[in-house]
């Protein structure tokens, strides 16, 4: 997605190498997210990578069968020679919690995930983020969002979420799709 500025670089939005050169996939990981008291939760399938690229830094998600998974973002900062696109903390990045159990059920931002990169190779992926004060959102678009506020699901209450995570590969760089 080519993002002019102030919000992208000037970069030609079909350089690949400006905008995301696919760095690394990894091929096995875990993530245990823990909301609020509840016994923690393990999310072990990984998506499609790849996982690591230039433009965005990590774009990974740990998922389960029950239907829960845990989205990591960026950090674009932490990878050698990224750019800056402006929309996300360079040095921290940002997750989402995603539930599909119950409809299409995404976490608010409301006071946000403090993320923290404790790696982030071609080879090893793993950090922690600790969230608070968040609710859950209809996502699945039946509930609507009317420009003000967000569709949040009523009867449940905010929560608190603490995450793990960790991914490994071989450090393979996968070959670009035309």
């Amino acid at each position: 997605m080519f993002l002019p500025p102030p919000f992208g670089t000037a970069a030609d939005p079909g350089d690949l190498e400006a905008w995301g050169r696919p760095i690394a996939t990894y091929d096995a990981g875990e993530a245990t997210l823990r909301i609020d008291d509840d016994d923690p939760l393990v999310l072990t399938k990984l998506n499609v990578g790849p996982h690591l690229s230039k433009g965005i830094g990590a774009s990974i998600m740990w998922a389960n069968s029950d239907g829960w998974a845990v989205r990591l973002i960026g950090p674009y900062g932490r990878v050698e020679g990224a750019f800056t696109t402006g929309l996300l903390p360079s040095e921290s990045g940002m997750v989402t919690i995603e539930r599909v159990d119950k409809g299409y059920w995404s976490m608010s931002f409301s006071d946000g995930c403090t993320v923290e990169i404790d790696s982030m190779t071609e080879t090893h992926l793993a950090g922690s983020a600790s969230c608070r004060s968040l609710r859950w959102v209809d996502s699945s678009g039946t509930a609507g969002y009317n420009g003000d506020t967000l569709p949040f699901v009523q009867g449940e209450a905010a929560f608190d979420a603490e995450i793990t995570f960790e991914a490994t590969g071989n450090g393979a760089t996968p070959s670009p799709t035309p």
